[in-house]
């Protein structure tokens, strides 16, 4: 089903709509590109080990995946393009790649290539990693074990364009339509140059525009999902209606004013290719959807007026697929460098081996801040400062990840049950997680994103505290009969304490 989709964002097949969009580089270009600019930054005198680790280990992935996309090129079947989409996951779980490319010159590879190449390994590993999640969520939830894909098809009625015929738009009878008091010519030249158009400008794009989205507008599937529902009157309702992508703005619009169905997010970009489908059991909320927008559009010309200028948003991540929460167990284990290779870099890490209780909420702040799901950026190379290391993609417990950002100054306290884990703190480039092994009581704790003033300070006692640099930590170290500890990452430091006389241990 997504076959097509997969292809185009690897550059390995040209888009169905050709008009619309430009071809990809494929991925395979940009992969021998990356390990070229990769080898020359791990080649400079400056080059930190774990640098030259990642590189070796995105070297060796990214070969495989090179030699997955022959292979699918050699004989295309679902089956070998499965395999390519499993190694560029694996590729995507390298430890510290965006610092590898961060690493890498604009003159070698412009930022934007950078970003590109992070978003389409993203968006594709995802495919390798939903199927593990609906897997688990089945196991968990018996009523997941029925579900089953029903195919929407909307009469082909729906998708009929209508005829222009001699109609004409016109920018200046729109808008007093809506609102009479724009009539006034003064008045609406003055949107005009708040607009930074002249008035045959605006005319002309507005004209165009509308001839265009009579021409080549699309049907979205969050609304052929509401309107297909409408037509087949099921005995109840699906609570739901979402894509792979957030809603956009209309379709969050027109599915809060059917009110019968919820969307779970919505990006907020308004697309001017939108429209309904051609049906007349669609007209009444059509003519209720015309009044809505109206009425969005008075509030969109006072709020012009109000700020004096046109406000311009960033473009937003439109994709589900990145906000979807990973399981540790749905990661899989990278292969490890051999003792004769450079290792990774080391971070703190503790794993829990019993059975994962649910985690108390903070104690202080937001308590939905907590648990927002984690993505991508949840990965890292782990080693313990106690006892051997674990893999992560091994661990016996499969564990929702959610985190929390700090700020700098405030102190969060939080305790953990035996056998529980907190959530994952984030301090700038720290990422920190701590689990509590097997115990007979709770473990109490803080963690702070100290200030500079706060470090210099800590810096100048004596004795001055305990304190971990992980990226000058070169073995394992114990942190027992102490109750604190510093962890330094790139200038950033985030102070760790508890109440436990048990050793403790922590990830980064």
């Amino acid at each position: 089903m997504c076959s097509l989709r997969i292809l185009y964002r690897l550059g390995l097949r040209a888009s169905r709509r050709k008009q619309t969009r430009k071809s990809k580089r494929p991925i395979k270009e940009i992969l021998q590109n990356v390990i070229r600019c990769a080898k020359q930054v791990a080649a400079n005198p400056g080059a930190t080990e774990s640098l030259q680790a990642t590189t070796l280990l995105f070297r060796d992935k990214a070969r495989e995946v090179t030699s997955l996309i022959d292979s699918w090129q050699g004989h295309q079947t679902v089956a070998r393009l499965g395999d390519l989409v499993r190694g560029i996951s694996h590729l995507h779980q390298v430890n510290q790649l965006s610092d590898l490319l961060n690493e890498i010159p604009a003159l070698e590879l412009q930022d934007e290539a950078k970003k590109s190449f992070r978003n389409v390994i993203g968006k594709v590993s995802r495919y390798a990693e939903a199927p593990r999640i609906l897997r688990r969520i089945a196991k968990r939830f018996r009523v997941a074990r029925y579900m089953r894909a029903i195919p929407v098809k909307l009469p082909k009625d729906s998708f009929c364009i209508p005829p222009n015929g001699p109609y004409a738009p016109d920018i200046g009878s729109c808008v007093a339509r809506i609102d009479r008091q724009y009539s006034d010519r003064k008045r609406l030249d003055r949107v005009y140059h708040l607009l930074g158009y002249t008035e045959a400008q605006s005319a002309s794009l507005f004209s165009e525009q509308v001839h265009r989205t009579l021409r080549e507008a699309k049907i979205h599937a969050e609304v052929q999902l509401l309107i297909y529902c409408e037509l087949q009157r099921p005995a109840f309702f699906p609570r739901v209606v979402c894509s792979s992508k957030d809603a956009c703005f209309l379709c969050s619009a027109f599915i809060c004013l059917h009110k019968r169905m919820y969307t779970p997010r919505c990006h907020g970009r308004l697309y001017p290719g939108w429209r309904l489908p051609s049906l007349p059991q669609v007209k009444e909320s059509e003519e209720r959807f015309n009044k809505a927008l109206e009425n969005s559009i008075k509030e969109s010309i006072s709020t012009l007026f109000a700020r004096q200028r046109k406000t311009t948003y960033p473009p937003p991540n439109e994709s589900t697929l990145l906000t979807i929460p990973i399981s540790e167990t749905t990661k899989s284990g990278l292969t490890q460098l051999s003792s004769g290779q450079l290792s990774c870099e080391r971070s703190i890490q503790l794993y829990s081996h019993t059975t994962q209780k649910p985690h108390k909420e903070p104690e202080s702040g937001n308590p939905s801040d907590a648990s927002i799901p984690c993505g991508t950026a949840c990965e890292g190379s782990t080693t313990d400062l106690g006892s051997p290391p674990i893999v992560e993609g091994h661990e016996p417990d499969s564990k929702i990840i959610s985190k929390r950002e700090l700020s700098q100054g405030i102190v969060l306290h939080n305790s953990i049950e035996p056998g529980g884990s907190s959530t994952r703190y984030i301090a700038g480039p720290i990422k920190l997680t701590i689990e509590y092994p097997a115990g007979l009581e709770c473990i109490k704790y803080s963690v702070e994103w100290l200030t500079a003033e706060e470090v210099k300070d800590l810096k100048s006692r004596v004795p001055p505290p305990l304190s971990v640099d992980v990226e000058s930590l070169a073995s394992e170290m114990s942190i027992r009969n102490h109750n604190s500890v510093c962890i330094l990452v790139k200038g950033t430091a985030l102070r760790l304490s508890w109440e436990s006389k048990r050793h403790a241990r922590s990830t980064k």
